[in-house]
């Protein structure tokens, strides 16, 4: 919501990076935006298939990690600012990418136009299954490559997040962090989401409806989320400012098919070396889930992004 300069920023993708993910930390550094550490002060909530919330150890799930004041788009904003503006194209899709004897061509749908871009080599940072999906490629991709990308679930391309808006803080009021969990749901952990200061107060809840379940039911979903933090926190709930869906399984520019069905664990992510690079370093795959160390996590992105960047040098 509007607020002048008080105006906050909250994530409907992702919330949180972690002590120790040292190329986040310079990022965030070098764009000049605020790190504050997620709220932790309080109990944590509990709740069984009966419906009964039960308060249990005091703390935070993701107590120890960090959010921007900013929100987490602040990153890409703040990079986008110092590209030329010429060089920043909105609204513009890869088709295809054809290998030529000096590089590669792109054909770029850009404001309903297709254009096509000649360059040496071509950075992909297209999660692989996007890729594998949406851009053809001449010659075609070697056919164990393509099954690799696809085999690669974009993280959290599958899931929904519900934020609610209030006026103040009432669970810290009341002695809670803002965590729960739920094996009723919607939502099957709940966490806090407010600014490091000031209002409006959040809540954000991961919604545990499978994603074919949810498709064309916001409506339903949004009332029994409200119906659930009024079951967890009180009547003081029962009144957002704000209450939003965001369902990103239904992104066709986030997930595929595939991404319908999340992970029950966190993937080993990251390809084999003779797939980073395709057609003689003609063309250069990055994005988070190449990544090895920090697949699927920001962290993972810079990661995969410092080691195009290193072949580029």
């Amino acid at each position: 919501p509007d607020g002048g300069e008080s105006r906050a920023q909250f994530d409907f993708g992702p919330s949180w990076f972690w002590p120790g993910q040292a190329r986040m930390a310079r990022l965030v550094g070098d764009l000049g935006l605020a790190a504050f550490l997620q709220y932790d002060q309080g109990a944590q909530l509990f709740e069984a298939e009966d419906g009964v919330p039960r308060q249990t150890f005091a703390g935070a799930g993701m107590s120890g990690s960090y959010r921007l004041q900013e929100g987490l788009g602040g990153l890409v904003t703040g990079q986008a600012q110092r590209l030329p503006t010429e060089r920043l194209w909105l609204d513009s899709r890869v088709r295809r990418i054809a290998r030529t004897e000096s590089g590669v061509e792109s054909q770029v749908l850009r404001n309903g136009e297709t254009i096509t871009v000649s360059s040496a080599r071509a950075v992909i940072a297209l999660p692989p299954r996007l890729l594998a999906q949406s851009i053809a490629f001449a010659p075609a991709l070697e056919s164990l490559l393509a099954s690799r990308l696809r085999s690669l679930p974009t993280w959290m391309a599958g899931h929904a997040k519900v934020v609610a808006l209030y006026e103040r803080p009432f669970w810290r009021e009341q002695g809670f962090s803002g965590d729960a969990v739920s094996h009723r749901g919607p939502l099957a952990e709940v966490h806090d989401a407010s600014p490091a200061s000031g209002g409006p107060y959040a809540l954000f809840g991961f919604v545990g409806t499978p994603a074919d379940s949810r498709r064309g039911r916001a409506p339903a979903i949004l009332d029994a989320a409200h119906a659930q933090l009024v079951r967890l926190f009180g009547d003081a709930a029962a009144d957002p400012l704000a209450l939003r869906l965001q369902d990103w399984a239904e992104e066709t520019l986030t997930a595929t098919a595939d991404d319908r069905q999340p992970p029950n664990h966190h993937p080993a992510y990251g390809l084999p070396g003779e797939y980073e690079t395709l057609w003689e370093g003609r063309i250069l795959l990055s994005g988070s889930e190449t990544a090895r160390l920090h697949g699927g996590f920001l962290e993972g992105a810079l990661e995969a992004s410092d080691r195009v960047l290193a072949r580029l040098a």
